[in-house]
């Protein structure tokens, strides 16, 4: 973020304890992170165009919206090849042809292979 806006915490792991006098019997640990660190859901509310929207929190937003049938079109050659590689209508088309119609609701997934890398 442009340092005039507020900036997210870097993910930081501290130890508690580990089964020393800190904590004898455990293994304990604190870790801080951002709210966007990793794989998340963003509510409508996060942004300024979902912030008057009713049921817009996460808390208010029923669970079986986060349960749909998915799709994983596969780009993990591509983008391996090509670390620009951008994901195109045509792509999807050809994916299509192969695997099937994208299901009307279904949510669609790039596998790209980059946390591999």
């Amino acid at each position: 973020m442009p340092p005039e806006f507020g900036q997210c915490a870097r993910f930081r792991v501290e130890e508690v304890s580990r089964y020393d006098e800190r904590g004898p019997a455990w293994y304990w640990r604190n870790f801080t992170c951002s709210e966007h660190t990793g794989t998340h859901f963003d509510a409508p509310i996060h942004w300024i165009s979902g912030k008057d929207l009713p049921n817009s929190s996460v808390d208010s937003i029923p669970a079986d919206a986060f349960v749909r049938p998915v799709c994983v079109l596969d780009c993990s050659k591509e983008s391996g090849e090509n670390e620009d590689f951008l994901l195109t209508p045509e792509f999807v088309k050809t994916w299509e042809e192969t695997y099937g119609d994208i299901p009307e609701g279904a949510w669609v997934l790039m596998r790209t292979d980059w946390s591999k890398r």
